[in-house]
């Protein structure tokens, strides 16, 4: 697994990073996790299109904007599949 958080390098940004590292170390798990921030990010967050910060990739795909809520993070990261990550964070039930 790959996570990318990528941010300005604000306080959200930074806690989703901690975050994210924390929830890897309490369930013993393996992923590569980059933290982007600067001018590199802003650049990479108009590229991918969205409107807000901090953004959350895993694989590639963006799966959460603007949260740094661990227990949002912790369903994602934890979810099996998309549909999964997807019933996680909205009320759209994975359709």
């Amino acid at each position: 697994m790959k996570i990318e958080i990528i941010g300005t390098g604000c306080p959200t940004c930074k806690k989703m990073y901690e975050s994210v590292k924390d929830i890897l170390a309490a369930k013993k798990l393996s992923a590569e996790v980059d933290y982007i921030q600067g001018g590199e990010a802003i650049e990479r967050i108009m590229t991918l299109g969205v409107m807000g910060s901090p953004v959350l990739l895993i694989d590639n795909k963006i799966v959460l904007v603007g949260s740094a809520d661990k227990n949002k993070l912790q369903a994602i990261i934890l979810a099996p599949d998309e549909k999964a990550k997807c019933k996680a964070i909205c009320d759209c039930k994975g359709e």
